[in-house]
């Protein structure tokens, strides 16, 4: 279970700054994002219990973002999100643009928030141009193509046709939850101990063996 302190829920409150300031941005009104998406304001009121009452907006993420590593610094737990980043030299913001992409699936209310910032109903999920747009980086675009080319992010076709969304590729979003599932990247192939077949699993599909020891039976009666 996720404590408020774990280094994924800490870095999907990161994403939620970055998103608010991304639609603020275009959309003009902290308010009006408020009062069009109220269920906004929870997050908004855990943030600013965890120090980030009355900090602008534009502080808030540096400042959140000083708080995530103090708190990795401070724990020296396993954390499958900066495993990977190790892993794969991946920044402050290439977490952010996977935890952004992930938003949707841990709170569904995000997908309004992703269709209203990108201006259709269909674009539920962070298209490549918005991810690229995280943290302002002049390289966005390219660290995007990165995380694709990578295959941590994978585009979902919307279904009017309009430029795709993009996830985090599911096995690897089960791993960063931490669901020890087998996941599958870049050409590799992990399964965890625990559910690897037994070696005699191996030989034989269950039919045929079956079959086999009926065979054994029989031969074994004469």
């Amino acid at each position: 279970m996720r404590t408020r302190d774990d280094d994924l829920t800490l870095h999907l409150y990161a994403a939620i700054i970055e998103l608010v300031r991304l639609a603020v941005v275009r959309l003009g009104d902290f308010d009006a994002l408020l009062a069009q998406h109220p269920f906004l304001v929870r997050y908004v009121n855990v943030l600013a219990e965890r120090g980030l009452e009355g900090v602008a907006l534009e502080d808030a993420g540096p400042q959140w973002r000083a708080h995530v590593e103090a708190c990795a610094a401070a724990n020296d737990a396993h954390a499958p999100l900066r495993a990977l980043a190790a892993g794969l030299d991946l920044d402050f913001s290439d977490r952010l643009r996977l935890v952004l992409a992930l938003l949707p699936d841990e709170d569904e209310r995000f997908a309004g928030v992703l269709a209203a910032l990108q201006g259709a109903a269909t674009a539920e999920r962070a298209s490549v141009a918005l991810l690229a747009a995280v943290d302002n980086a002049p390289d966005g675009l390219d660290r995007v193509r990165a995380l694709l080319d990578a295959g941590l992010l994978r585009s979902v076709p919307r279904a009017d046709g309009g430029p795709a969304g993009l996830e985090v590729a599911p096995p690897l979003a089960r791993a960063l939850r931490g669901a020890g599932a087998a996941f599958r990247i870049e050409g590799f192939f992990y399964t965890p101990r625990a559910a690897l077949p037994t070696l005699d699993a191996l030989v034989l599909d269950p039919a045929l063996r079956a079959d086999a020891e009926r065979l054994a039976a029989l031969i074994a009666r004469g």
